[in-house]
Protein backbone atom coordinates (compact mmCIF):
# COMPACT_ATOMS: atom_id res chain seq x y z
CA UNK A 1 0.00 0.00 0.00
CA UNK A 2 2.61 2.67 1.13
CA UNK A 3 4.08 2.11 -2.53
CA UNK A 4 0.96 2.66 -4.24
CA UNK A 5 0.72 5.61 -2.36
CA UNK A 6 4.53 6.75 -3.06
CA UNK A 7 3.93 6.47 -7.11
CA UNK A 8 0.74 8.48 -6.65
CA UNK A 9 2.44 10.79 -5.37
CA UNK A 10 5.32 10.63 -7.97
CA UNK A 11 3.15 11.09 -10.35
CA UNK A 12 1.16 14.11 -9.24
CA UNK A 13 4.86 15.51 -8.43
CA UNK A 14 5.84 14.73 -11.89
CA UNK A 15 2.67 15.99 -13.34
CA UNK A 16 2.79 19.47 -11.19
CA UNK A 17 6.60 19.65 -12.31
CA UNK A 18 5.60 19.09 -16.23
CA UNK A 19 2.97 21.99 -16.03
CA UNK A 20 4.85 24.51 -14.07
CA UNK A 21 7.65 24.10 -16.74
CA UNK A 22 5.07 24.03 -19.49
CA UNK A 23 3.45 27.19 -17.61
CA UNK A 24 6.86 29.36 -17.45
CA UNK A 25 7.79 28.77 -21.23
CA UNK A 26 3.64 29.77 -22.50
CA UNK A 27 4.26 32.92 -20.06
CA UNK A 28 7.37 33.73 -21.57
CA UNK A 29 6.30 33.90 -25.16
CA UNK A 30 2.94 35.36 -24.43
CA UNK A 31 4.78 38.64 -22.80
CA UNK A 32 7.16 38.31 -26.06
CA UNK A 33 3.69 38.52 -28.17
CA UNK A 34 2.73 41.53 -25.80
CA UNK A 35 5.45 43.56 -26.11
CA UNK A 36 6.13 43.17 -30.07
CA UNK A 37 6.11 46.23 -31.53
CA UNK A 38 3.37 45.48 -34.09
CA UNK A 39 -0.08 47.40 -33.68
CA UNK A 40 -2.62 44.22 -34.63
CA UNK A 41 -4.52 43.93 -31.52
CA UNK A 42 -6.72 40.93 -33.63
CA UNK A 43 -3.39 39.40 -34.87
CA UNK A 44 -1.87 39.44 -31.35
CA UNK A 45 -4.78 38.15 -29.72
CA UNK A 46 -5.17 35.25 -32.07
CA UNK A 47 -1.27 34.35 -31.76
CA UNK A 48 -1.84 34.54 -27.97
CA UNK A 49 -4.87 32.47 -28.24
CA UNK A 50 -2.90 29.55 -30.48
CA UNK A 51 -0.43 29.69 -28.27
CA UNK A 52 -2.16 28.65 -24.96
CA UNK A 53 -4.14 26.12 -27.48
CA UNK A 54 -0.57 24.46 -28.65
CA UNK A 55 0.62 24.78 -24.84
CA UNK A 56 -2.36 23.35 -22.87
CA UNK A 57 -4.05 20.93 -25.41
CA UNK A 58 -7.59 22.40 -25.00
CA UNK A 59 -9.98 22.00 -27.47
CA UNK A 60 -11.25 25.68 -27.84
CA UNK A 61 -10.09 28.90 -26.44
CA UNK A 62 -11.92 32.42 -26.83
CA UNK A 63 -11.55 36.00 -26.17
CA UNK A 64 -14.40 37.95 -25.43
CA UNK A 65 -13.74 41.96 -25.64
CA UNK A 66 -16.00 44.68 -24.83
CA UNK A 67 -18.03 46.32 -28.06
CA UNK A 68 -19.98 49.51 -26.52
CA UNK A 69 -22.40 47.40 -23.77
CA UNK A 70 -21.60 44.04 -25.72
CA UNK A 71 -18.55 41.41 -25.30
CA UNK A 72 -18.81 39.72 -28.74
CA UNK A 73 -15.71 37.09 -29.31
CA UNK A 74 -12.83 39.17 -30.42
CA UNK A 75 -11.12 35.68 -31.50
CA UNK A 76 -11.99 32.52 -31.44
CA UNK A 77 -10.37 29.04 -31.92
CA UNK A 78 -11.94 25.08 -31.41
CA UNK A 79 -15.12 25.68 -31.50
CA UNK A 80 -17.72 24.73 -33.89
CA UNK A 81 -18.92 27.47 -35.90
CA UNK A 82 -22.39 26.83 -34.54
CA UNK A 83 -21.12 27.19 -31.22
CA UNK A 84 -19.49 30.86 -31.72
CA UNK A 85 -22.55 31.96 -33.55
CA UNK A 86 -25.27 31.03 -30.94
CA UNK A 87 -22.66 32.39 -28.20
CA UNK A 88 -21.67 35.20 -29.84
CA UNK A 89 -24.10 37.51 -28.38
CA UNK A 90 -25.13 37.20 -25.15
CA UNK A 91 -27.91 39.58 -24.86
CA UNK A 92 -30.35 37.55 -26.69
CA UNK A 93 -32.76 35.32 -25.18
CA UNK A 94 -33.36 31.67 -26.55
CA UNK A 95 -36.71 32.50 -27.51
CA UNK A 96 -38.91 35.15 -28.79
CA UNK A 97 -39.18 36.99 -25.40
CA UNK A 98 -37.83 40.42 -24.83
CA UNK A 99 -34.11 41.31 -24.03
CA UNK A 100 -33.83 41.98 -20.60
CA UNK A 101 -32.26 45.31 -19.46
CA UNK A 102 -30.71 46.85 -16.30
CA UNK A 103 -31.80 49.97 -14.75
CA UNK A 104 -30.00 52.03 -17.06
CA UNK A 105 -31.17 50.38 -20.38
CA UNK A 106 -28.13 48.17 -21.20
CA UNK A 107 -28.74 44.48 -22.03
CA UNK A 108 -28.47 42.03 -19.20
CA UNK A 109 -26.07 39.85 -20.45
CA UNK A 110 -26.94 35.90 -20.26
CA UNK A 111 -25.28 33.10 -18.88
CA UNK A 112 -21.63 32.75 -16.67
CA UNK A 113 -19.88 34.84 -19.36
CA UNK A 114 -22.53 37.30 -18.61
CA UNK A 115 -22.25 37.37 -15.03
CA UNK A 116 -18.70 37.32 -15.03
CA UNK A 117 -18.65 40.56 -17.52
CA UNK A 118 -20.92 42.63 -15.42
CA UNK A 119 -19.79 41.73 -12.13
CA UNK A 120 -23.10 39.48 -10.92
CA UNK A 121 -21.25 36.10 -10.39
CA UNK A 122 -21.57 35.15 -6.22
CA UNK A 123 -17.79 35.16 -5.20
CA UNK A 124 -19.10 32.96 -2.26
CA UNK A 125 -20.24 30.19 -5.07
CA UNK A 126 -17.32 27.33 -5.65
CA UNK A 127 -17.20 27.46 -8.70
CA UNK A 128 -16.11 31.18 -8.46
CA UNK A 129 -12.00 31.63 -7.64
CA UNK A 130 -10.78 34.29 -5.45
CA UNK A 131 -10.06 36.21 -8.92
CA UNK A 132 -13.34 36.29 -9.65
CA UNK A 133 -12.51 33.15 -12.36
CA UNK A 134 -15.77 31.02 -12.97
CA UNK A 135 -14.18 27.38 -13.59
CA UNK A 136 -15.53 23.89 -13.63
CA UNK A 137 -14.15 19.95 -14.13
CA UNK A 138 -17.38 19.10 -14.44
CA UNK A 139 -19.98 21.00 -16.23
CA UNK A 140 -22.53 18.15 -16.26
CA UNK A 141 -22.48 17.59 -12.75
CA UNK A 142 -22.35 21.41 -12.05
CA UNK A 143 -25.78 21.53 -14.23
CA UNK A 144 -27.16 18.53 -12.28
CA UNK A 145 -26.73 19.98 -8.73
CA UNK A 146 -27.21 24.20 -9.46
CA UNK A 147 -31.46 24.47 -10.06
CA UNK A 148 -33.68 27.01 -9.89
CA UNK A 149 -32.53 29.89 -8.27
CA UNK A 150 -28.95 28.73 -7.99
CA UNK A 151 -28.67 28.67 -11.74
CA UNK A 152 -31.25 31.84 -12.56
CA UNK A 153 -33.43 32.18 -15.88
CA UNK A 154 -30.55 33.99 -17.68
CA UNK A 155 -28.45 30.38 -17.81
CA UNK A 156 -28.31 28.94 -21.16
CA UNK A 157 -25.91 25.86 -20.89
CA UNK A 158 -24.62 26.33 -24.68
CA UNK A 159 -21.44 24.59 -22.97
CA UNK A 160 -23.29 21.77 -21.31
CA UNK A 161 -25.21 20.91 -24.42
CA UNK A 162 -21.75 21.03 -26.75
CA UNK A 163 -20.39 18.17 -24.48
CA UNK A 164 -17.98 20.59 -22.73
CA UNK A 165 -16.99 19.55 -19.37
CA UNK A 166 -14.37 21.63 -17.98
CA UNK A 167 -15.00 25.46 -18.68
CA UNK A 168 -12.93 28.22 -17.35
CA UNK A 169 -14.39 32.24 -17.74
CA UNK A 170 -11.76 34.24 -16.93
CA UNK A 171 -12.31 37.54 -16.85
CA UNK A 172 -9.70 40.18 -18.74
CA UNK A 173 -9.11 43.48 -16.46
CA UNK A 174 -8.21 46.87 -17.69
CA UNK A 175 -7.59 49.50 -14.74
CA UNK A 176 -10.51 48.46 -12.50
CA UNK A 177 -13.29 47.17 -15.37
CA UNK A 178 -13.46 44.30 -16.61
CA UNK A 179 -12.72 44.36 -20.41
CA UNK A 180 -13.58 40.79 -21.62
CA UNK A 181 -13.31 37.45 -21.04
CA UNK A 182 -10.84 34.49 -21.66
CA UNK A 183 -12.82 31.37 -22.32
CA UNK A 184 -10.88 27.96 -21.95
CA UNK A 185 -13.00 24.84 -22.92
CA UNK A 186 -12.33 20.73 -23.50
CA UNK A 187 -15.01 17.85 -23.24
CA UNK A 188 -12.58 15.96 -21.16
CA UNK A 189 -13.47 16.31 -17.30
CA UNK A 190 -10.48 17.22 -14.90
CA UNK A 191 -8.32 19.60 -17.63
CA UNK A 192 -8.52 22.67 -14.75
CA UNK A 193 -6.56 22.98 -10.86
CA UNK A 194 -6.26 25.68 -8.99
CA UNK A 195 -2.54 26.36 -10.03
CA UNK A 196 -4.03 26.60 -13.49
CA UNK A 197 -6.62 29.06 -12.95
CA UNK A 198 -4.39 31.38 -10.69
CA UNK A 199 -1.85 31.36 -14.28
CA UNK A 200 -4.31 32.48 -16.46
Amino acid sequence: MDSVLMNKRKIERDTGLKWVVKRDALAIEILELLNRRECDRKLITQEIVDKIRTGTGLDAIGVRLRNREHFPYFVASGFPEHFVELENSLSFPQSDEPVDTDSRCNPVLRCNCGRLLQGRADPLRTFISPGGTFWTNHMSRLVDSTVGHDRGPLVRDFCQAEGYESVALIPIRGSDDVIGLLQLNDRRPACFSADVIRFF
